[in-house]
Parts: structure tokens; C-alpha cells; sequence
């Protein structure tokens, strides 16, 4: 039945409508013993393959048209920097003389703006293709930095305890040095310290190691211990084999110098105890009854403190006897005290003497020469004052 449409009638479009066919279907030989409503439903089974073959040919027109229409753009030099509405006034001019002239205007927009991704899509592919080829120059530029600080830690140019300021000078004009100045990423001290790390670390163990060794075999180490001494201690043992001379001679020198200010902080911290036990044994002598004076012995009030505590706490006579003598010396330092606030007090008072002629100025005696008589200190002396009340069941007085 589709194929007597094909056939018999030609003149019908992917746009024709059934009344306009319906009385030449119905008298055409081929569909007139056909009922009216199998003819309809035949007839709109072949529109809809006309406008599915329209539609095909419309879409295989447009998208040659968009192809032309790119290969134009690439003519043009059309970037990602273009303008849209100057590359549109070139390409309408075109319109009447190029295939692409059936285009719409949303076709030229779409298909530049599909034209404009795919070149950002190539630009930022190249980008990162650049950016990869840069970081893996970066990259073998670092590592072979490491390598050169390798070297020198394998010589032992750098090791725990080294500082940046005294290992650059010996690789300062090396190549590998200058090429990885400036670029980004980790930078050159930075990886020394990254080394440096790994040594002080590397470092740290060795010394437990070597303080783990002396300790276990009662090696008393000493100022004056010599370093030969200290080696053939550590060497006894397995794992100080694998210390090196260098660490060795810097663990050696700081086991000695920690050691000497532990006997610098037991020291301090022995004379402090010694000061306040003397300080409790004196205090035991200033509280004795009767008291101690300045003209005691140190035999007489030693045998009235030797059975306390704070005595026996002393571990020598001397310390002892500087208890006694620093209680003596409190002692006397307050008698002095007494003695010149004594003599200071007579001085002020012979003082005020001296300046009054020893008695008032007003010809009373002393106990009342700062109270002259009334009157007697003006000619005309002025009257008394006058209460403000003259009885206290009177009001205010009236002026």
C-alpha cells in the first residue's frame, strides 16, 4: 500500500494534508476496495516517512553547510580572542554567495560557538602539555640537586649539626645549583634541610645508641676522658660498628658537654639544699630560749641545736658553724640598725631645740610655744567668730 502512494501519487509532500487527498484516494483504483479509515491510517504511516527522509536530507544539508561554514572560520583566522559579532558581519555578507548561506543565524552562532570550544579545548590541551613537559624538567633538575647533596653527604660535606651558610660555598657555581635557583617548587635549601633532617634524625639514634652502650658497660665519661677511650667502649658492642668517625667524635663532644651540665645542675641544685638547711638550722637558734646574743660561742649553743634535726641535716661542721655566724651576723646588723635610728632621732630633736633658743617664741615654755595667746600675733586682732546659730531653737542668724 506505501508503495501505490510512491507511484500514484508523486505530487504528495511530507506536508500534505489528508482532506486534501482523501477524494483522490477513494477513487483510485488502488485503494477505492480499501475501507476509509485503513486508507487513513496508510496514508499517515507515509507522511510520517516523508518527513523522516526530509528531515534526514535537511540535517545532512546543515551539518555540510556547518563544515564549509568552520573550514570558513579557520580561513578567517577566527581565534579565542574573536568577537562574535565582527565574525558575523563578515559571514553575512557571504550568506548569498556560499553554501552555508541556508544556514540560519542560531546555525552560525552554534556552530561558532561549537568552533571557539573545540580551539579552547586544543589551546588548554597544549597548555597542559607544556605545563607537563616544564615539570618534568623541574623535576630532573631537582633530583639532580639531590644527587649533588648526596655526594657531599657521602663525603661528609653535610651532616647532622651543618648549616646552609657553610655548605654553600662549595656549590655555589655548580650547574645543577644555578639551574634550579628560581624555579618554583621546593628550593634548593629546602632540600638541604630535607637531607639534614635525615642526618639529625640518623644522628639522634646513633647517640642512644652510644649513651645505651656506656651506660650498660659503667663507662664513666668524664672531662677528661680521652676519645680512643670512648670508641673502643662503643665498637664493643655491634651496633656501634655502623657509626661512622665523624659521628662518633660529634656524639663523643655531646655526651660530654650534656654530662657536664648535669653535674653543673646537681651542683647548683646541692648548694641550694645546703642554703636552706642552714637557713632551718638558724632559725632553730633564733627561736632557742633563752636567746642568743652576740657575745654567745658557737661551742655553747652548738651543744643546745645537736639533737635536732636541722642540725644533723648539715653534713659538716663548717656548714654548721656558718649557720651560727650568719645568726650572729643578723644580729649585729640590727644592733647597728638600732644604733643609728637612736642617734638620728636625738639629732632631729637637738635640731628643733637649736631653732626655738630652747623655749617658745612667745615667752611660754616649750610644750606650748607653737600656740600663741589670742590676739597677741596682730596689732588690731580681729573678733572672734561668730556661730551661725545663736540658740539651737533659733533659725539662721539675720545679717
Amino acid at each position: 500500500m506505501i508503495s501505490s502512494f510512491e507511484t500514484g501519487f508523486p505530487e504528495i509532500k511530507y506536508y500534505t494534508k489528508w482532506t486534501t487527498v482523501k477524494d483522490s484516494l477513494a477513487t483510485h483504483p488502488a485503494f477505492e476496495q480499501v475501507p476509509e479509515k485503513d486508507r487513513r491510517v496508510a496514508f499517515k504511516k507515509y507522511i510520517r516517512i516523508l518527513k523522516d527522509k526530509y528531515y534526514d536530507e535537511l540535517d545532512k544539508e546543515t551539518d555540510e553547510a556547518k563544515v564549509l561554514l568552520e573550514q570558513r572560520f579557520a580561513v578567517l583566522n577566527i581565534s579565542v580572542n574573536s568577537r562574535w559579532l565582527d565574525t558575523y558581519a563578515i559571514i553575512k555578507k557571504e550568506l548569498d554567495s556560499h553554501p552555508y548561506g541556508k544556514l540560519d543565524k542560531i546555525d552560525i552562532l552554534t556552530t561558532y560557538t561549537d568552533y571557539i570550544k573545540a580551539l579552547e579545548g586544543r589551546l588548554n590541551e597544549e597548555r597542559q602539555r607544556e605545563k607537563k613537559i616544564q615539570r618534568r624538567k623541574e623535576r630532573k633538575i631537582r633530583e639532580s640537586f639531590v644527587e649533588l647533596l648526596e655526594s657531599l653527604r657521602a663525603e661528609g660535606k653535610i651532616k647532622a649539626g651543618s648549616k646552609w651558610s657553610t655548605v654553600l660555598p662549595l656549590f655555589e657555581k655548580d650547574e645543577r645549583y644555578i639551574a634550579i635557583c628560581g624555579q618554583p617548587g621546593s628550593s634548593p635549601m629546602e632540600l638541604f634541610w630535607d637531607i639534614l633532617e635525615e642526618e639529625e634524625r640518623k644522628f639522634k639514634l646513633q647517640r642512644e645508641i652510644a649513651f645505651d652502650v656506656i651506660n650498660t658497660k659503667s663507662f664513666p665519661l668524664t672531662s677528661a676522658t680521652p676519645f680512643e677511650s670512648f670508641v673502643e667502649v662503643v665498637k664493643q658492642d655491634v651496633r656501634g660498628n655502623e657509626i661512622s668517625q665523624d659521628n662518633l667524635q660529634a656524639i663523643f663532644e655531646d655526651l660530654k658537654s650534656s654530662f657536664s651540665r648535669r653535674r653543673d645542675l646537681d651542683k647548683h641544685a646541692d648548694e641550694r639544699r645546703l642554703r636552706r638547711n642552714q637557713d632551718s638550722l638558724r632559725y632553730v637558734i633564733r627561736d632557742l630560749e633563752p636567746l642568743v646574743t652576740i657575745d654567745d660561742k658557737w661551742e655553747d649553743v652548738k651543744k643546745r641545736v645537736e639533737d635536732t634535726d636541722e642540725y644533723k641535716s648539715l653534713p659538716t661542721e663548717e656548714s654548721r658553724l656558718e649557720a651560727f655566724e650568719k645568726h650572729i651576723r643578723r644580729l649585729k646588723e640590727r644592733e647597728q640598725d638600732r644604733e643609728r635610728e637612736h642617734r638620728s632621732r636625738d639629732s632631729r630633736r637637738d635640731h628643733s631645740g637649736r631653732r626655738d633658743g630652747g623655749r617658745g617664741s612667745y615667752g611660754g615654755s616649750n610644750a606650748d610655744y607653737r600656740r600663741p595667746p589670742p590676739g597677741s600675733y596682730y596689732k588690731n586682732a580681729p573678733p572672734p567668730a561668730q556661730p551661725y546659730y545663736k540658740d539651737p531653737s533659733q533659725p539662721f542668724l539675720e545679717y
